[in-house]
């Protein structure tokens, strides 16, 4: 769902060896300003698997979700904007 519902709308029309880290920070930040932040995990997990496969059949050189900055909402009591370095989808 989280593909077709929230991923291909943006990102779809694009060459997948065209989507920056810049373009994942965007999405990302997009999510966040309408979703809670268990959901844009989730959907920011859906794109990085997506993008580890690419990379992994060499569509890719390398994902761009991999060491990309991800700007969030953070869980819990606040509505702080956190970011940190991810690594990919755990």
């Amino acid at each position: 769902m989280a593909l077709n519902a929230h991923i291909y709308p943006k990102i779809g029309a694009c060459r997948i060896a065209s989507i920056r880290q810049a373009d994942v920070r965007e999405l990302v930040a997009k999510w966040s300003a309408t979703a809670t932040p268990t959901t844009v995990h989730l959907r920011y997990g859906v794109l990085a698997i997506v993008m580890k496969a690419a990379a992994k059949e060499r569509v890719l050189a390398g994902s761009p979700c991999r060491h990309a900055v991800v700007c969030g909402l953070e869980a819990g009591g606040g509505a702080r904007v956190v970011c940190r370095k991810d690594d990919e989808a755990r």
